[in-house]
């Protein structure tokens, strides 16, 4: 390549990560014109307090606690990156901020994985390009909860990861052992990630008959990088709490969820109603249920919850299986619409009423119709980067690297686990975006070299 093309290419990238910095601080900065008073607007109404609760306990005491009690639900990881919010007074604006810089930074990542696997810069550019301008995770960076930093600690995960696979490096396992243990305290769901990437290390050793003890050696050497910072935490979690877990959240999640899912369509209730039922969220409706439980301690109850909602799942196997392939279609289809509207605070009303706030400057585009605009635009938008997507895998062969194969399984983890617990929606999806952008741009790729030779005949 000569140094025009080369300098040409640097410019497009520039481009391509201006353009995606500066949609993703115009999205915060509208949201603050729109609602100059409310910064709850980049609040997730279930979650963002139960990570700032844990963050305050952090500058004011300096321990992990919430309301004077060690925290066992959430991890430190997201928290940890509140505090520079909390301490210099606007966690909402500074953490925003950095989550900004963070999406942004998982732009070049994906252009760096897409270069890894396929060796093309045209590519590269078409994948870095997509998430540049992909709609979940332009938004997800104007909310308050893990998926930002989730995203940018996977994608790098990956980057190192595929390295690996192509240069069989010790020094890029370590490093993706490391970040592995980042993400599980971001959050816990990536706890098992170490185990099935050193699965399948061991697997493709088995393959190639490689039968050396290097490789083998630096599989040991990832899983100790990786698992022994977790291993810490839960010791520290028997410490503080008496249970060797590494968070609370899998048993909350699979009685509540799991199990309001799954008896919902027993009662014929709706599934919020069911999980309100159940105590969700609401300590004296769950006391009322198990009165017993009230002078156990919150390991005690987790516990119960998590062998109760085991029972559930395996009591009613068919039910698990539905909801299993419901929450992984939702999460991989959702269009995720509400959070946009969470940010820019749009309500859904009468349309009387609507009209009757003068003070608000959407209130023309507030009704059914304009939500079902903005979701078929939306599930188009996802829609083109699934089909090409799809056209990468099986369109032609993306490539001889093996790291395609890696990156299917770890996006269908990233999907079925979470399912398994009762949680399926949009949100789920986020951490396989970069994946699915890297395989998109290979997809446009094909379509763009099929139509120039069809312009050439």
């Amino acid at each position: 390549m000569n140094s025009q093309a080369i300098t040409t290419h640097k410019m497009t990238i520039w481009i391509i990560l201006l353009v995606g910095l500066t949609m993703r601080m115009s999205i915060p900065a509208l949201a603050v014109y729109l609602s100059p008073d409310d910064r709850s607007v980049f609040f997730n109404k279930d979650d963002t307090l139960s990570y700032i609760r844990p963050a305050m306990g952090l500058t004011s005491l300096g321990k992990f606690v919430s309301d004077g009690r060690p925290e066992f639900n959430r991890t430190p990881g997201y928290p940890l990156l509140l505090v520079p919010g909390i301490l210099l007074g606007n966690v909402e604006l500074v953490t925003v901020g950095i989550q900004v810089v963070l999406s942004s930074l998982t732009i070049l990542l994906v252009y760096g994985i897409s270069m890894v696997l396929f060796y093309d810069q045209r590519i590269a550019a078409f994948s870095a390009g997509f998430y540049a301008l992909e709609p979940l995770s332009l938004i997800q960076t104007s909310i308050l909860q893990t998926e930002t930093f989730f995203a940018f600690t996977f994608t790098a995960f990956l980057f190192f990861l595929l390295r690996y696979l192509k240069k069989s490096s010790l020094n890029d396992l370590l490093a993706a052992g490391l970040i592995a243990s980042v993400a599980a305290y971001i959050r816990p769901v990536a706890y098992f990630m170490p185990m099935v990437v050193g699965f399948l290390l061991l697997v493709r050793m088995l393959i190639k008959f490689n039968f050396r003890v290097k490789p083998l050696v630096h599989v040991i050497l990832f899983l100790l990088v990786a698992m022994t910072p977790l291993l810490i935490w839960q010791v520290r979690n028997k410490i503080e709490t008496g249970h060797f877990l590494f968070s609370s959240q899998t048993g909350t999640c699979i009685y509540f969820c799991a199990g309001g899912e799954i008896l919902h369509r027993e009662s014929g209730s709706s599934v919020a109603d069911r999980m309100q039922k159940m105590g969700y969220n609401e300590n004296e409706v769950y006391f009322e249920l198990h009165p017993e439980q009230r002078q156990w301690s919150e390991t005690e109850r987790d516990y119960y919850r998590q062998k109760e909602g085991l029972r559930i799942v395996l009591t009613h196997p068919f039910q698990f299986l539905r909801m299993l392939v419901v929450k992984a279609v939702w999460t991989s289809l959702g269009p995720g619409l509400s959070d946009w509207f969470c940010v820019f605070n749009i309500k859904f009303q009468r349309m009387d009423k609507v009209l009757a706030d003068k003070r608000d400057s959407l209130r023309l585009l507030k009704g059914p119709r304009f939500g079902l605009l903005a979701t078929f635009l939306l599930a188009g938008i996802l829609a083109g980067y699934w089909i090409l997507a799809v056209l990468c895998l099986f369109g032609r062969k993306p490539g001889t690297h093996e790291g395609v194969l890696f990156l299917v399984i770890l996006a269908a983890y990233y999907v079925f686990l979470p399912a398994a617990v009762g949680l399926g929606y949009s949100r789920y999806r986020h951490p396989i975006m970069p994946i699915l952008c890297v395989f998109a741009g290979n997809g446009l790729a094909m379509v763009w070299d099929k139509c120039a030779s069809r312009r050439q005949k």
